[in-house]
Formats: C-alpha cells, sequence, structure tokens
C-alpha cells in the first residue's frame, strides 16, 4: 500500500580478475590523454617507484603517492592541470582502467607461455657479460624473445622471414620510439616494481636506438 515503507537494494559487484596495479591504471589514464604527458607521466613514475625501493610490489598507498607526485610533474605546463588531476583521481577511485590493466597482464601471460621454461630460466641467470632485460622481456616480430639488448640487437639484425613483421600493434599499445608500420619490438615490463622502475629509461633508450636502427618501432606493454 502506499503507507508501506521503501526497499533498498544492495548489491556487491565483484571483478573476475586480481586486483590490479594503481600506478598501472594510472599509465593507463595517461595514455589516454595525451602522447607527450604520458612520456612525461611514466618517467616521472619511474623515478618515483624507484625511489620507493624494496623488492616486492609497494602497497596501493605508496603507489598512490608516488601517481600523484609523478602526474603532478607531468602535468606542469599543460593548460588546465589542476582538470587533469581532477580527472585521474576520479578514473582510479573507480577502477576505470583495471580491465585494461588486466587485459595487458593476459597477453603478457599468454606471450610468455609461448617459451619454454628452460628459457625463461637461461634469461633470469644470465651470462653476466652481457645487460640483462630480465625481469622485462621484449617479443621480436610477436615470434623472437630476447632477453638481453645484444640478443634484441641480433634478432633484429636477422633477415624478416616473408618481408614485414607479423606483430599487430592494438589499439592501447604503448608506443614510445620509432615506427611500428613494418617491424615492432614489445617490450614487457612492470613498472609498479621498483627494481623494474630503476632499469627501464636506461632499457628504453637502449631498446629503442636497437629498434630504430633496424627501421622497427618500440612498445611497452
Amino acid at each position: 500500500g502506499e503507507d508501506a515503507a521503501p526497499k533498498s537494494l544492495h548489491v556487491d559487484v565483484v571483478s573476475s580478475w586480481e586486483e590490479t596495479p594503481l600506478a598501472l591504471e594510472a599509465l593507463e589514464f595517461f595514455a589516454s590523454h595525451s602522447q607527450d604527458t604520458f612520456e612525461r607521466f611514466w618517467r616521472a613514475l619511474a623515478g618515483e617507484m624507484a625511489a620507493v625501493g624494496g623488492n616486492g610490489r609497494p602497497t596501493a598507498q605508496r603507489q598512490w603517492k608516488a601517481v600523484e607526485a609523478a602526474a603532478a610533474e607531468a602535468v606542469a605546463g599543460t593548460s588546465r592541470p589542476e582538470l587533469i588531476l581532477s580527472s585521474m583521481r576520479y578514473a582510479l577511485g573507480l577502477r576505470y582502467y583495471s580491465p585494461l590493466v588486466a587485459t595487458h597482464t593476459s597477453v603478457a601471460v599468454h606471450e610468455a607461455g609461448k617459451f619454454s621454461q628452460a628459457h625463461a630460466q637461461e634469461c633470469a641467470a644470465g651470462d653476466g657479460s652481457d645487460v640483462p632485460l630480465f625481469p622485462a622481456w621484449a617479443l621480436v616480430d610477436g615470434q623472437h624473445l630476447a632477453c638481453s639488448l645484444s640478443q634484441l640487437t641480433r634478432i633484429l639484425s636477422a633477415p624478416v622471414e616473408g618481408g614485414a613483421g607479423g606483430e599487430r600493434v592494438h589499439e592501447h599499445d604503448h608506443v614510445l620510439r620509432g615506427d611500428t608500420s613494418q617491424r615492432v619490438v614489445s617490450l614487457y615490463a612492470d613498472l609498479s616494481s621498483p627494481s623494474m622502475a630503476a632499469r627501464l629509461p636506461g632499457l628504453v633508450e637502449a631498446a629503442g636506438a636497437a629498434a630504430e636502427a633496424a627501421g622497427a618501432g618500440l612498445l611497452l606493454r
């Protein structure tokens, strides 16, 4: 009847994937904004995450502080920095980019699964005579695994079977250097790891130079 008390409905929404790092979600936000801002942000975030230190992934609170500091640096000099920062906080609060980060993670796991466990152990061990990419790794033309800079250069210098490479650049891939229309080097690296963040700028410069010398483009995945 008219006097009946209104009923409330409570809904719990649970994602079908594990919680994703805020640092990586923030990367996706800036990637959707502009290439220049994204470039400034990932470099600033690498510095902030490296300063956190430690071997494991930092807590969400420490990641948030690193993201805030990096974001403030990235938007400095833009036309509406406070609007960008407010939009970022809103998007991260909603975990809007979590599904995209989960998708990237799934792709990385799938690609890594193409290679044998023995090859992965070899990458992790190295021989001490080269600059290793590990725990990052690179995939050339979608089919050749490189776990050191010399290995990457060697693969890129070899003739490409059937002409152009077979890697496909997706809408949400992050192009860092070079031309991806013919050949692609995909660098898989977790920027939410302080140890990886400390090494990433140098790896991007070296891998990017090798890719450009071979007429390829470099993606960050």
